[in-house]
């Protein structure tokens, strides 16, 4: 069993490699594209992009095959959840290093500032993406410390590179075409945003959907009564709320982004012109636009509300604090009698577990057979507990989304089967379910150890397929 689990954690190394390569590679290029103004090294970016993604789904799906199967001790566990983390990260060096290829199109050819500042960046940058793999690998915490330190000189490329082009902002604002159109406002802090939300009106922000990382300016706003309006991306996604604000709709119309803009430019011109300055300028008698007002204090009733600390703090203490500290009084009492029943429970199901078996299975042929909703269909389990009792069992019909090109696996609804029969230590479970949406899924029946005062089921995730 250990022999089959390092061969895994083997092949979950050399899938980090491969991965970390893909990303050393997609920096490279990008940063070479950007300083050369290149379209054609640009677009080599997204297919590499796409590849990353490719890769952190097969180390995702791998990681989680070893969390479910294996139960990895806390060593074991803290390298395969370390993985997990790091292939996310990987994946968002992906991503921007896309962004950074798209940032080449509105460059028309040219290179960017600051070429050489830019290159050495990149190859800083390549340089710890290859040693914290390495170091992952090789668990070697010193190389890690190394990588760590050489952080600061990205930081420092990355300030050289700021202050290069806040010069250059400034020379432009002052050449005579553009003297009055572009202002740039020099050490931003509290009190200067302070200011300037106190004179804004409408907040408008469009990020390409869907890149908006959060949008706590927006945010900042609302608290103040200003208007947004956004793309639904971000947090006004959540945030808005119609007749306090204004929206681009979050789906695309067109794959090339710059149909895609020439669209949304037309959208947010007809919304300025046909409801927005329409609201602003519609004063009564008294000159006040008690529409606008109406719709500034839903903006801080309807919206503000929802993004404060208090929320936010109210959030933690009901959905999380105070199920914690139940779940803690519960485990202690009498001695920590309930924490001793669990784990006794669970080296008996371990024990227990390779020896449990599905015997029979009988369910809608689904290759063969014409699902309609509104009908029943009837599935049934049999399964040898072993020495386990019928109710240390769980059986459930697992419906997902179709799976299409080894896509992500897109869960939409779980129903449990009923224990029905026992005979010796044969177990039947089973469920008569009605569809009640159209549409293709596809569907499994699984298996898993239950008990009713684990706090999740992934406190013990053992698993078998039906």
């Amino acid at each position: 069993m250990r022999s089959r689990f390092d061969e895994q954690l083997a092949l979950l190394n050399r899938e980090l490699i491969e991965m970390g390569a893909l990303c050393e590679e997609v920096i490279a290029l990008s940063a070479q594209a950007l300083t050369e103004g290149n379209a054609e090294l640009a677009a080599r970016v997204a297919p590499l992009d796409q590849e990353i993604d490719r890769k952190e789904r097969e180390i995702e799906s791998l990681c989680l095959k070893l969390l479910l199967q294996q139960q990895p001790v806390a060593k074991d566990l803290r390298q395969i959840s370390a993985a997990l983390k790091m292939i996310t990260d990987m994946e968002r060096i992906g991503d921007q290093a896309e962004d950074i290829a798209e940032i080449i199109t509105f460059l028309g050819g040219r290179g960017a500032e600051n070429s050489q500042l830019l290159r050495e960046m990149a190859r800083s940058t390549i340089k710890m993406v290859t040693e914290s793999v390495d170091a992952y690998v090789k668990h070697d915490t010193a190389l890690a410390d190394q990588v760590i330190a050489e952080d600061d000189t990205v930081d420092d490329y990355f300030a050289r590179v700021k202050k290069d082009l806040i010069k250059r902002i400034v020379e432009v604002a002052a050449m005579p075409q553009f003297v009055g159109k572009i202002l740039f406002l020099q050490n931003y802090d509290m009190e200067l945003a302070r200011r300037m939300v106190q004179g804004v009106d409408v907040w408008l922000n469009t990020p390409t959907r869907p890149l908006e990382a959060s949008g706590t300016s927006g945010e900042k706003c609302v608290m103040n009564g200003v208007l947004q309006f956004s793309v639904l991306d971000g947090w006004w996604v959540e945030g808005y709320k119609e007749g306090a604000g204004w929206m681009l709709p979050m789906e695309r119309t067109f794959a090339d982004q710059g149909y895609q803009d020439e669209l949304d430019a037309e959208m947010i011109y007809n919304t300025i012109e046909e409801q927005i300055v329409p609201k602003y300028y519609d004063r009564g008698s008294d000159g006040i636009p008690h529409q606008w007002v109406d719709s500034v204090k839903k903006c801080v009733a309807d919206i503000a509300s929802n993004f404060t600390t208090n929320r936010m703090l109210g959030d933690y203490e009901e959905r999380f604090y105070n199920k914690l500290a139940a779940r803690k009084r519960e485990i202690v009492e009498g001695g920590y009698k309930l924490a001793r029943e669990i784990a006794a429970w669970k080296r008996k199901v371990s024990a227990a577990w390779d020896k449990v078996r599905v015997i029979d299975v009988q369910r809608v042929r689904i290759d063969d057979e014409a699902i309609f909703v509104g009908e029943k269909y009837h599935f049934e389990v049999t399964v040898d507990i072993a020495n386990l009792r019928p109710e240390d069992i769980g059986v459930e019909m697992v419906i997902a989304q179709q799976i299409v090109g080894g896509g992500k696996v897109n869960v939409t609804r779980t129903i449990g089967l009923k224990h029905t029969k026992t005979d010796g230590s044969r177990v039947t479970y089973a469920l008569d379910y009605v569809p009640g949406e159209a549409g293709t899924f596809d569907v499994a029946l699984r298996l898993y150890p239950y008990n009713p005062h684990l706090p999740h089921r992934m406190d013990f995730a053992l698993v078998k397929w039906a």
